[in-house]
């Protein structure tokens, strides 16, 4: 059966245009199910190719070749705080982050839950489509309202064994979360938390911010985010992050626009190669 979400008109920019559409959550039909037809989203194809174009997943594509990953993508929206996937779901598609951001975390048996990363347009989630196990064991929660391409798994791995590059920008992606997740580790165990948190938000704002004008040394970041969500980034405690961000503010390190944290980069490489845990008091 095919579910879809509410047929809702929502706005999406695409590449320098604007499109109204319904967007439905669905994989289309599947094997068997003739009778039922394929729900055609408002945006057309050159859309998905475009934003298809922006991920290191099809880098050196032909544009036939891409037509042809755009042509097996489904789309969907998801609201802020909605999950793209949940632990214990089936592995079942790869997605690609089109537009906003997505919260990816890891929990424990007690609840608890860590952030692993904020991703970006581009970005791919579910990644682990072709591991061993046949549940998901991390979660993806649009932080703030996504657009999302999700490719099934099987039409994946016929991808993967008929385009070479395809598989390579793979192992290539993979590759570099690998490294991520070693300098992660590298730095639970060699460094403080306040350089943690400096290091956090130098990534940050590399990834998720935009250049001050005003400020040369400043990036502003695009989405909102909170106390919590940083201790959980760098697996803290809030009263003791929120302690450390107060004085990064007092001292003109961070500062705030319309709810949105500007960050002196500059400032936060110093504190990511000097940071000791008597940094608080100067």
């Amino acid at each position: 059966m095919i579910t879809m979400d509410t047929h809702s008109k929502r706005s999406i920019e695409g590449p320098g245009l604007k499109r109204v559409g319904k967007v439905p959550h669905s994989d289309g039909p599947q094997l068997g199910a003739e009778s039922l037809a394929e729900p055609e989203p408002d945006f057309s194809r050159v859309d998905r190719i475009w934003h298809l174009r922006q991920s290191g997943l099809t880098d050196g594509l032909t544009d036939s070749e891409l037509k042809a990953v755009a042509s097996i993508c489904r789309d969907g929206i998801y609201e802020a705080g909605e999950p793209i996937f949940e632990r214990g779901d089936a592995v079942d598609h790869l997605y690609i982050l089109f537009r906003g951001s997505v919260r990816n975390s890891v929990g424990d048996a007690n609840g608890q839950e860590r952030i692993v990363s904020f991703a970006k347009p581009g970005d791919l989630l579910g990644d682990s489509v072709l591991g061993p196990s046949p549940v998901q064991l991390s979660e993806a929660v649009a932080h703030e309202e996504c657009w999302v391409g999700r490719i099934a798994r099987r039409d994946f791995i016929g991808l993967l064994r008929e385009r070479p590059s395809l598989s390579f920008n793979f192992m290539r992606i993979l590759s570099q979360e690998l490294g991520a997740a070693r300098d992660e580790i590298k730095s639970l165990s060699f460094m403080d938390t306040q350089g943690r948190l400096a290091k956090t938000l130098l990534h940050l704002g590399r990834n998720h911010g935009k250049s001050v004008i005003a400020r040369q040394s400043y990036r502003k970041l695009k989405f909102h985010l909170s106390h919590e969500h940083l201790a959980r980034l760098i697996g803290a405690n809030r009263p003791h992050v929120s302690t450390i961000m107060s004085s990064f503010r007092k001292k003109g390190w961070i500062n705030y626009q319309n709810r949105r944290m500007l960050i002196d980069m500059q400032r936060m490489r110093v504190l990511c190669g000097t940071s000791d845990r008597g940094k608080l008091a100067g």
